[in-house]
């Protein structure tokens, strides 16, 4: 019952939201791919937002009964609340009696089921579509990587025009799966890209970026407050984007120089005894735990230590993927690796170890926080990388800021429900 009833929301809500588009014409930007896909959105809407109203969403409302509530700018109420539901379609209702205020709407497509991404057809056809990656995830549904290509490139079939990032995106994948009449462009750092993606790290270590189309007629440069190349593919989507949608190179590098991260994507924030954190707690893949560490390994500070949480959701892939960034972790670039959470404990620990690396696994946040504060020495930089559900490794970043006060602005997942969650998993978080 519960699932018939959601699927009629999703029709009802979807088909509402739809209707809005059809009759105020907003220009309609949808970010999908299996990770990166929210960091790009943000970033999207940021650069957009320097020319147009848009409208999106700072969280991950990504999936089919979710996106609605974003065209109308409204929270998701709960599956049992009657009243609410009904509240939600009167407002959209009244949206398309009174007129609708954004020029611009920004969505994130998440898909963890086969099919799933043909609902969103329902809303009517994107002017832009960006794939950021097809990677492993949510693999006990989707089983594996060719039917994760299949679903996330299936965005083509109803999208006016797609932007395709060609790093995370097998060449195999795009010649199998896209039809040859398909409209898109790719966006990545082979010459033989649409748009070219360079970049180099200034004397303080950051990064400025470079795109340029392969026709020469678009070209920006600007420096960022990005540490990790994997973070400069969303500005590059973005850049991409902005200029299709009219913004002038200058607002584009501009929009790019002012962009910071959103909380716990790959934050530099100030620790104790004069230590930088990068904050990357918002969630993790196999993929982007180890672009993460490729990030660390360039940082200019020899005292380097990771803490690395579960990837939570990798279905039967689980033990191998965590095995793998295990491997990834070099002796050489690495004071120390604290590992949080069961598959990582289990998996990534003995193979990180055996790659010579000193290895400590924590059984709670607050216990990796201590054990990295005991190795840690004037001048150390800590990555803090993990999911969600058993990890929460922003609570181990916490004991580690500078400034514990700033917290509830500087991480992710700081309201009193998401504490309250996170204490009844861990009793010793404070």
């Amino acid at each position: 019952m519960k699932h018939a009833a959601k699927q009629l929301l999703t029709k009802i809500f979807l088909s509402q939201a739809a209707k809005i588009i059809r009759k105020y014409n907003p220009t309609v930007v949808v970010v999908a791919g299996s990770v990166g896909k929210t960091s790009t959105k943000l970033a999207i809407a940021k650069f957009l937002s320097e020319k147009y109203k848009v409208q999106y969403e700072n969280g991950n409302y990504n999936v089919p009964l979710s996106v609605p509530f974003v065209v109308t700018g409204q929270r998701l109420p709960s599956i049992y609340n009657i009243f609410g539901w009904f509240k939600a379609w009167l407002v959209g209702q009244k949206i398309l009696k009174d007129g609708y205020q954004y020029e611009v709407v920004v969505l994130e497509y998440g898909i963890d089921h086969i099919g799933e991404m043909n609902q969103f057809s329902l809303l009517g056809q994107p002017d832009i579509a960006v794939i950021t990656a097809v990677a492993d995830e949510h693999m006990e549904f989707l089983k594996d990587i060719d039917t994760v290509a299949k679903e996330e490139l299936s965005l083509l079939k109803f999208s006016k025009q797609t932007i395709i990032n060609s790093d995370l995106v097998d060449q195999r994948h795009i010649d199998k799966y896209i039809e040859p009449d398909a409209n898109f462009e790719t966006v990545g750092k082979s010459k033989l890209n649409n748009y070219l993606l360079t970049s180099q790290r200034t004397n303080l270590g950051r990064l400025k970026l470079n795109v340029k189309s392969k026709d020469g007629k678009f070209m920006v440069e600007s420096e960022t407050h990005m540490l990790g190349e994997h973070s400069l593919t969303a500005l590059a989507l973005a850049s991409v984007v902005a200029h299709k949608l009219g913004l002038s190179v200058t607002k584009i590098e501009q929009a790019i120089n002012n962009y910071n991260n959103p909380p716990g994507r790959m934050n530099l924030l100030d620790g104790i005894k004069d230590s930088v954190v990068i904050d990357d707690t918002y969630n993790a893949s196999p993929v982007a735990t180890k672009a993460a560490l490729d990030a660390l390994y360039l940082a200019p500070i020899e005292h380097r230590i990771a803490l690395l949480g579960n990837m939570n959701e990798l279905g039967n892939i689980s033990a191998e993927a965590h095995r793998k960034v295990g491997a990834h972790c070099k002796a050489d670039k690495l004071e120390l690796v604290v590992t949080l959470g069961k598959d990582a404990n289990k998996y990534l620990a003995p193979v990180a170890s055996k790659n010579g690396c000193r290895v400590v696994t924590a059984k709670s946040p607050v216990e990796a926080a201590r054990i990295i504060e005991q190795f840690m020495s004037p001048k150390s930089i800590v990555l803090a990388k993990g999911s969600q559900n058993g990890v929460y490794a922003e609570e181990a970043v916490k004991l580690l800021l500078k400034t514990p006060s700033k917290a509830s602005s500087l991480l992710v997942r700081q309201s009193p429900a998401w504490l309250a969650t996170k204490k009844a998993q861990f009793p010793d978080i404070d």
